[in-house]
């Protein structure tokens, strides 16, 4: 068994630990939408991350129970114009899959919603407070507000602290 494998497989038994019902984790309706609020994301220039990648939107069932929230889109979701289809999309699919979650029964969606550049060693460097309040107010607040999910499930540090703080 692989580390990453034994590591999903303990994370996923420990949401299944949780208690969360299958009434929470299934969809009000299972029919996808788009969600309304992101509406003019495409042409958004209101901060610097603009300048080195496209928004990248939130996907899946708005009528979902269950958000997924990363903190920035990496370079294969800036390329797809997708969040989550990269490595972290594959592990969070699978993580899903061991907690007896359809990946089609939750919205997933960023704190910022372009990617971030690169630093001097070539890792994607972490959004600024500025650029994480910008996209929450302009973005990730109305995702939230017209999926109106029971369950924010925050993967990293950056979205872990920023919607634990009430930003």
């Amino acid at each position: 068994m692989s580390h990453e494998h034994g590591l999903c497989s303990t994370i996923a038994g420990s949401i299944s630990d949780i208690a969360i019902t299958r009434s929470v984790l299934r969809p009000r309706r299972k029919t996808p939408m788009a969600v309304d609020a992101l509406e003019g994301l495409a042409g958004c220039v209101a901060c610097p991350l603009r300048e080195h990648g496209r928004p990248v939107l939130g996907k899946g069932n708005v009528n979902a129970r269950v958000m997924v929230v990363g903190e920035a889109p990496g370079r294969t979701e800036n390329d797809l114009g997708t969040p989550f289809v990269g490595r972290a999309g594959q592990a969070l699919d699978e993580l899903l899959r061991l907690a007896g979650v359809d990946a089609t029964d939750v919205y997933v969606t960023n704190t910022v919603k372009c990617w971030p550049p690169l630093d001097a060693k070539g890792k994607q460097k972490a959004p600024t407070v500025k650029q994480i309040r910008t996209c929450t107010v302009l973005w990730l607040a109305k995702e939230i507000e017209q999926v109106r999910p029971k369950v924010i499930l925050a993967l990293g540090a950056v979205p872990v602290s920023h919607l634990l703080a009430g930003e």
